[in-house]
């Protein structure tokens, strides 16, 4: 794992005070397959995504607490990447990611996933899935 994004983990889970644990679908922290151009794919070994599900006293977030917690991370300058799935299960969450191909200062991609009336999920601007 990119020790930007570790270390940026760990300071959000201090600036957040609540855990955020990693999710344990396939893929969220490292993938071997699948599109080779998703940041969590190992670039020279090194994985530079991880998937999120933070909690507080053991429960999933409010609509709220979800764009709180974005908010903390948008605002750490350590993430260049950063979607906000308000529909993942069991709880929602956040993708974060330390890509290479954009500033956390100055461009970070930001983006949200959303379920449409299919059930599919879609990607949306930031601004459509932020309460």
């Amino acid at each position: 794992m990119d020790n930007k994004l570790l270390l940026g983990l760990d300071e959000l889970r201090r600036r957040w005070g609540h855990p955020i644990e990693i999710s344990t679908a396939v893929g969220a922290l490292g993938r071997n397959e699948g599109n080779e151009s998703s940041w969590h794919y190992p670039r020279n070994g090194i994985v530079h995504a991880a998937d999120i599900m933070p909690t507080i006293e053991g429960r999933g977030l409010t609509d709220e607490e979800l764009t709180d917690i974005y908010l903390i991370a948008r605002d750490m300058n350590v993430f260049s990447g950063i979607g906000i799935y308000p529909d993942w299960q069991p709880r929602k969450g956040l993708h974060l990611d330390t890509r290479t191909d954009r500033d956390a200062f100055t461009d970070p991609a930001l983006w949200g996933g959303v379920k449409d009336s299919n059930g599919n999920q879609v990607y949306v601007s930031i601004d459509q899935v932020l309460v």
